[in-house]
């Protein structure tokens, strides 16, 4: 057996015949096993992970069909996927058997070998590891959840790869050839320093000191500019030995011992791959300098170590975090986290301006006080304080020191000392410390305490992804509190009394904070004050321009004011593109479209993007989508307003509808069978966003899925901003994704507000476009009549303007209306004039469609020998072209057609065909699959041959199909095997 999943998933019985698995669910599932090996996964857990908003009634039942069809695929491997502890576990019997596993295993081998100075085998055991990957892990697995738990690991394993690989060239003095590969992965990890100190060795080991120094001077300035730090003491180190020109081992073993005692201190988790360079001969120990620490610990006062109780007022009212509250202890302070040996000794408390890290951190403190008997301390970094003076590491450790009651007298005259009598000093006691507001990782990890009894639990506005990747730390993001918790936390500050029967008043002021805990507690206090006003009118002023009334004037409960520490502290890049978005309308917005307002590279766009995410002032709601607060869209359109004109607004409105209308055209392109043409303005657009080749149907559509809620706000935005072009157009492009996905109200709506958009502009063929979209949605929801009238006056606007592809497209919608009234003749006269149109123009895709359209019409007309005629010709045309959903379509109809003509050997074989290819078909994302009609005329036919045994089978391969859209089929196909049964038994 053999099951990849560092890149598509594939699945077979060894490395050279794998398959992929068509189906997203068993996708999903088969993920799941493998990433969970030889260990139970209950269906209840698979459920929640294939539906996790809402389950269909037979989910069981579907479960138990994917795994059967998974099954299938394994082959010969079949018996691995195994029933067990009422779930399902994937028997796995050695390491190979899992790419996932099988790159674990080399990458630990391959450390193995560079620590015996095997650097040859190191790195090809290394690249063996790295050979393994296809591209990005689990990438056709529609799960975010197991995306967001498994991703960042199997990452964080090619990155190890990556540098076992980097440090054995390195050791074999191979320096030039990992010069390009480091560049490259330092783009992607900017601040990781291993990084950076390897490429300061390789560039010096090539004979490039200049640049070498010149390197180091950048990077300073960069983590300098970007993150306020300095660069690593290693680094530092580096650059000293680089500047008095040392020989090229002696700076490898430097860099190799910094990294192993980086490691055995246990502040790198990377450094576990640090390598031995080519031993030179030892050097002699250099004396220490006067200001260096002696080993032995400084001498303390006879008297007991004080216990320090530094933790500022417990917070008068917490509302809406018990969980937080319940996770926190688990991570830091539960039995399990005491007793483990990989214990949890760092939380980090990470959210957005006002959303009550403080409170929450002060709160857990305080009922947690009596787990740690050797102290409490808390420590306020300044991080994002108004004047942007962060707390320096040495002022911290200091006023550790104080807290930790050493007298002065004992206190080292020099910044390494005092470091060193704080390690010492905590190094046994179990004590808690809190550090507030954090800027960054690099302020926060000399303070962190070296010994298991002490926890630290850290708030920022940051990620601090760097103390999660190399430190152990668990991280804990606070979102704004739900909407009954602000409820009840504006009626518990504002009184039970006055809030009761203003449920309405008391929303719209939750709505205008944000449900931010700082802005519902300022407007609470203002309620309070104003005790005569209404709070309908608190909440009306709030509507108006919460940012001045959330305001009163004291720094820290300034709304506008903290929010501005977050801002005045962004690199300008980034605080332009904040501005920008604003303009954006929501409710998602990606990097092409930050990039498209910011007139900005793609690339460097998803850098800045990144920063505004990792400060929370953008909140990622998905892989690569953002959505912007309510107060922090307020606070940065105040800023653009100030600091941009009317033209530069309106440039960037435009890119950014041009860039999307590029983008949906194409998208369209992919599964329209004749595309409307719909011209751009041809508006310049930053490097990146160029109008998309995709790939097929299903790269498309899934664009069109992912950013479909976005368009339809476009089309209203469009107008709202003096686009009427854009309005109609965004409505077109989109129009036929709907349809697809059934979400014809939706469809229709966008039409009637393209419609109007293309009447004031005075454009007929933007009228007859809007007319056919809306006559076409009105034709599938019944409202036969209107869609007649809409339909004719496309007809009519096209046939005067000579538009040959849209009287072939109305053709074709008037011949469905008709169909579906059962009018059949006159359908099959518009199916004719579609098909005329349809090979003046030449369109293969389309003539195909009409040829099959007729036929289909004709056999419901009862002509079935010209309906074979034309069926055979679209089937020929489709086969020509590799169509193969027209091709499964075609064979359908010709089972109809044969059915009729009354042999039924013939219409059997044609629906096998056509089910066949149903079964190699998947369709586009979110887009409703073929119905089963093949099956179920099959299971027809079988019953009236008195073939049971065969029309139980396939009613039973319907009837198991859990999608809602095939919802009818399954039903009719358990009503017929309930007859079947019935029959049997009498």
């Amino acid at each position: 057996m053999h099951v990849a999943i560092l890149g598509p998933i594939q699945v077979g019985t060894n490395t050279t015949e794998q398959t992929t698995v068509a189906a997203a669910k068993q996708r999903v599932i088969l993920a799941h096993l493998a990433l969970r090996p030889n260990q139970p996964v209950s269906t209840d857990f698979l459920i929640e992970a294939l539906w996790p908003e809402v389950k269909p009634s037979s989910a069981k039942a579907a479960v138990l069909n994917y795994i059967a069809r998974l099954r299938r695929a394994m082959g010969a491997a079949s018996g691995r996927l195994q029933t067990a502890s009422g779930g399902y576990l994937l028997e796995v019997r050695d390491p190979c058997e899992l790419d996932h596993l099988h790159a674990a295993d080399l990458e630990s081998r391959a450390r193995h070998s560079l620590c015996g100075s095997d650097f040859e085998a190191g790195g090809r055991l290394a690249d063996e590891g790295l050979a393994l990957w296809r591209g990005e892990p689990l990438e056709d697995v529609p799960c975010e959840q197991l995306q967001a738990d498994c991703r960042p690991a199997l990452d964080a394993l090619r990155l190890r790869l990556e540098e076992t690989r980097l440090d054995a060239l390195l050791c074999l003095g191979h320096f030039d050839r990992i010069l390009p590969r480091l560049a490259a992965l330092i783009l992607s990890h900017p601040f990781l320093d291993t990084l950076q100190e390897r490429r300061m060795v390789a560039l010096y080991g090539a004979g490039r000191r200049t640049e070498a120094l010149d390197y180091y001077r950048m990077v300073r300035a960069q983590l300098r500019e970007s993150i306020g730090a300095d660069p690593s003491s290693c680094l530092r180190e580096l650059h000293q030995q680089v500047l008095r020109g040392a020989p090229v081992p002696e700076v490898v073993e430097l860099w190799r011992a910094d990294r192993a005692m980086a490691h055995s201190g246990g502040a790198h988790t990377l450094a576990q791959n640090s390598v031995p360079a080519p031993t030179p001969a030892p050097a002699p120990a250099p004396a220490p300098a006067p200001e260096t620490v002696p080993t032995a610990e400084p001498a303390l006062d006879e008297r007991a170590p004080a216990v320090p109780s530094q933790l500022p007022r417990r917070p008068r009212l917490v509302v809406g975090r018990n969980s937080e509250l319940v996770e926190l202890t688990r991570l830091l302070a539960g039995p399990e986290a005491w007793d483990a040996e990989s214990a949890c000794h760092i939380g980090v408390l990470a959210g957005p301006a006002g959303v009550g890290k403080t409170t929450v951190a002060l709160t857990w403190a305080h009922e947690m006080a009596a787990a740690f008997p050797d102290g409490r301390m808390y420590l306020d970094l300044n991080g994002f304080a108004a004047d942007g003076r962060p707390l320096s590491t040495d002022t911290a450790i200091s006023a550790l020191l104080d807290f930790l009651g050493v007298p002065p007298k004992d206190v080292p005259a020099t910044p390494q000392g005092r470091a060193a009598l704080y390690r010492s000093q905590v190094a046994v006691r179990r004590v808690l410390l809190v550090i507030d507001n954090a800027r960054d990782a690099n302020q926060v990890r000399p303070l962190l305490p070296s010994g298991d009894a002490a926890r630290t639990l850290v708030t920022s506005r940051r990620s601090l992804a760097g103390l999660v990747a190399l430190d152990g730390a668990e991280a804990l993001t606070l979102e704004p509190l739900a909407a009954t918790d602000s409820h009840e936390l504006l009626a518990r500050r504002i009184g039970q009394d006055r809030a009761t029967g203003q449920e309405r008043a008391i929303k719209a002021i939750a709505d205008s904070c944000g449900n931010l805990p700082l802005a519902l507690a300022v407007a609470a206090a203002r309620a309070v004050s104003l005790v005569n006003v209404p709070l309908g009118a608190l909440a009306a002023q709030l509507e108006s321009n919460a940012l001045n009334v959330l305001s009163p004037g004291d720094h820290t409960s300034d709304v506008r004011n903290v929010l501005s520490w977050s801002y005045l502290q962004l690199p300008e890049e980034a605080a332009r593109v904040l501005r920008f978005l604003t303009l954006h309308p929501g409710p998602e917005i990606t990097v092409p479209a930050a990039a498209a307002l910011a007139d900005v590279p793609v690339a460097e766009t998803a850098a800045l993007v990144t920063e505004l995410a990792a400060v929370n002032l953008l909140t990622e709601t998905g892989l690569g989508r953002y959505s912007l607060h309510s107060l922090v869209r307020a606070f940065a359109t105040e800023h653009i307003e100030k600091d941009t004109t009317d033209e530069q607004r309106h440039a960037a409105q435009h890119r950014l509808l041009e860039y999307h209308l590029l983008w949906a055209v194409a998208a369209d392109h992919t599964y329209t069978s004749l595309p409307t043409e719909i011209a751009s303005d041809h508006v310049p657009l930053p490097s990146g966003l160029s109008a998309p080749a995709f790939a097929d149907e299903h790269g498309g559509m899934a664009w069109m899925v992912q950013e479909q809620n976005v368009l339809m706000a476009l089309v209203a935005h469009a107008v709202s901003i003096g686009f009427d072009s854009y309005a109609w157009r965004l409505a077109v492009a989109q129009s036929c994704s709907l349809m697809l996905r059934g979400q014809w109200q939706e469809d229709v709506r966008q039409a009637r507000i393209g419609l109007a958009a293309a009447k004031r502009l005075g454009e007929p063929e933007a009228q007859a476009h809007s007319y056919r979209q809306i006559g076409r949605v009105l034709a599938h929801t019944g409202e036969y009549d209107t869609a007649h009238f809409q339909l004719r006056r496309a007809l009519r606007i096209y046939r005067a303007l000579g538009d040959c592809a849209g009287i072939c497209e109305t053709e074709r919608t008037l011949g469905t209306l008709y169909y579906q009234q059962r009018d059949y003749g006159r359908a099959v006269v518009h199916n004719r004039r579609w098909l005329a149109k349809a090979r003046e123009l030449g369109h293969l895709r389309n003539l195909a469609n009409a040829l099959n359209g007729l036929s289909w019409m004709l056999a419901h007309a009862g002509e079935y020998t010209e309906a074979v005629v034309h069926g055979r010709e679209a089937l020929t045309i489709a086969q020509d072209i590799g169509w193969l959903q027209k091709q499964r379509d075609t064979w359908d109809t010709l089972g109809l057609i044969h059915r009729g003509l009354g042999d039924t050997n013939t219409s059997a074989a044609c629906y096998q065909r056509a089910a066949d290819l149903n079964d190699r078909i998947r369709p586009p994302v979110d887009a409703p699959t073929p119905g089963h009609y093949p099956l179920m005329t099959l299971a027809e036919l079988a019953i009236s041959r008195n073939d049971v045994d065969t029309a139980r089978e396939l009613l039973t391969r319907i009837s198991l199909d859990a999608r809602e859209v095939h919802r009818f089929d399954a039903d009719k196909a358990a009503r017929k095997l309930a007859e079947l049964d019935g029959g049997a038994a009498a």
